[in-house]
């Protein structure tokens, strides 16, 4: 199934700025409410379920050529598209 992303952003932050972001998603999740996401040019607005798949990964990318390697933390958040609308007649 091919992938689309709706919207990306990455910059380098202070640890301090990461939480504040991570906090306001966490509040939004928490009470219900739409998630915005958006940078002086673009925004995209999604409606998280009651019950989505939530993923924690951490990776190592070594590179081949002996440089510095890089490790992320990544925090993934997942549905399926009119998941909750499942009914039966």
């Amino acid at each position: 199934m091919p992938e689309e992303t709706i919207f990306r952003v990455s910059s380098r932050r202070t640890q301090d700025d990461i939480a504040d972001s991570l906090r306001t998603l966490a509040e939004k999740l928490e009470t219900g409410e739409d998630v915005t996401l958006s940078t002086d040019d673009e925004s995209t607005t999604v409606t998280v379920p009651d019950e989505p798949r939530f993923e924690v990964e951490v990776e190592q990318e070594i590179p081949s050529s002996g440089g510095q390697t890089e490790t992320s933390i990544e925090v993934e958040v997942e549905w399926k598209e009119g998941a909750d609308s499942f009914t039966i007649e």
